[in-house]
Parts: structure tokens; sequence; C-alpha cells
């Protein structure tokens, strides 16, 4: 099964029913190797491409767990800002009233 079987595989219209996950019965069985083929699976370039898809599809997921991290960070920021407006400016009230109270004794 190559990347775009994969591809197709995953795009297809179970999205639409609601079923996300395809249940294991429609999940294509690889075909064991030929004899013959082994010297092909264990060629070094087919391991470097192989290595390098994951290492590709690993850095992707980093990237796309560092997006979502520093999204979360911002609206942490953006939680934290706002307590703080809102406790400066509940000190600020309280002290203008103490102020109008100490003006009205």
């Amino acid at each position: 099964m190559d990347q775009d079987d994969l591809t197709n595989f995953l795009d297809s219209d179970d999205e639409e029913d609601g079923n996300i996950m395809p249940d294991s019965s429609q999940v294509p069985l690889p075909q064991p190797p030929r004899p013959n083929d082994l010297d092909h699976i264990y060629h070094a370039p087919t391991i470097k491409r192989v290595v390098g898809d994951v290492i590709c599809y690993q850095t992707e997921y980093l990237h796309c767990l560092n997006w979502k991290l520093d999204i979360l960070a911002w609206r942490i920021n953006l939680e934290i800002d706002a307590l703080l407006h809102h406790s400066a400016s509940q000190s600020n009230d309280e002290k203008h009233d103490k102020a109008r109270i100490s003006r009205a004794a």
C-alpha cells in the first residue's frame, strides 16, 4: 500500500456517515513479500526512504504540536492579562471608594 492508496483510503466517504475510524474489515491487509522481493525491501535506499518518511512525519507532527502549544500559551496569557486588568481595576475602585469615604467623613 503506497502513500496515495493510504490517502485515498483515509479520505473515503466514511466521514460523511459520521464514522471517522473504519472498522477492521475495511482495512486492507498488506501482502507478505515474496522471497525475491526481500532484496528490494532491505535495499539501503529503500530503508533510507522509509526512515526519511518517518522522520518527515514526526517533524510535521511536532510542528503541529508546537503550533497547538503556542495557541494554548497565547490563550493562557490572554486570561492572565484579563485577570490582572480586572484585579487592577478592582483595586483602583477600592482606592476611590476609600478616598470618597474619607472625604465624606
